[in-house]
């Protein structure tokens, strides 16, 4: 308990900001959907819904335009990039989670604690997987409200409900899956200065691999590989849950877990 306080006191300034970030930018971008049902910009939306390169609507994942006169649909695609700056979250906290104590100089406290490796790490993990889950949780709750307020009456709350319950749900297994490759790096790397770029390398990485499967069709088995694109928003709105996806997430966050507990219970630390 007292590791898992000592990681909330560590983290909860940028668990903050972050939030704060992530919400602000939200409901400024779903403010703008009220004047999408205005008769000029309805117009030309289903004028450019096909005058755009078919490719380029695969790039920006707006395959269908009139989809942003929807709320959901709206919101689906301003969210995706909103999910982007979350992944970005949580690989940095799974980045930083193992290595903090050892850039701050405060390794000798930490290991000065009656406690094993493998405590250390099992509390390390749950406790920023609760800060992922409280900052999902509000941003959750950020979007219902949000959805509500600028609706404007085009869908009932109940189903704003639903589609948002499926979309978070979905996305916050693919925040672990990204928290656990943030931790499959954290054991690697000693210092906290690298966290930043690892954590966008990982992100932008496997987004670019999802543009190419998008826009190349000998490649699409590259989409597997991206988690961004596999937890699309509007893909989930329209195609539902993959369950053999769900399946392979799962396995691959359970061998990471495993295989970062077992080096990080040998590894050589800098004191």
């Amino acid at each position: 308990m007292a590791l898992f306080k000592l990681q909330f006191k560590n983290q909860w300034k940028m668990l903050i900001v972050w939030i704060i970030a992530c919400a602000v930018t939200l409901v400024l971008l779903m403010a703008i959907f009220p004047s999408m049902q205005t008769t000029g910009l309805k117009e030309f939306v289903m004028v450019q819904a096909s005058a755009l390169p078919e490719n380029l609507m695969k790039i920006v994942n707006l395959e269908d335009m009139k989809k942003l006169l929807e709320v959901t649909g709206f919101f689906a695609y301003l969210f995706q990039y909103i999910f982007m700056a979350a992944a970005i979250f949580a690989t940095m906290l799974g980045a930083r989670c193992l290595v903090l104590e050892q850039t701050e100089g405060t390794i000798e406290y930490l290991y000065g604690q009656p406690l094993s490796r493998s405590d250390i790490f099992f509390g390390k993990v749950a406790a920023n997987i609760t800060m992922i889950a409280l900052f999902w949780l509000t941003l959750f709750i950020v979007s219902v409200a949000s959805l509500l307020l600028f609706n404007g009456g085009t869908e009932e709350p109940i189903v704003i409900l639903q589609k948002l319950l499926q979309v978070f749900t979905y996305e916050l297994l693919m925040l672990v899956l990204f928290f656990m490759i943030g931790i499959s790096a954290s054991v690697l790397i000693n210092s906290s200065a690298q966290v930043a770029g690892i954590s966008m390398g990982v992100v932008f990485g496997t987004y670019i691999l999802g543009i190419v499967a998008q826009i190349q069709p000998n490649l699409s088995f590259l989409e597997n590989l991206s988690p961004v694109h596999i937890a699309l928003p509007g893909k989930l709105l329209v195609g539902g849950v993959d369950l053999p996806q769900i399946i392979g997430s799962l396995l691959l966050i359970s061998l990471l877990f495993i295989l970062s507990l077992t080096y990080y219970k040998v590894k050589d630390f800098r004191i």
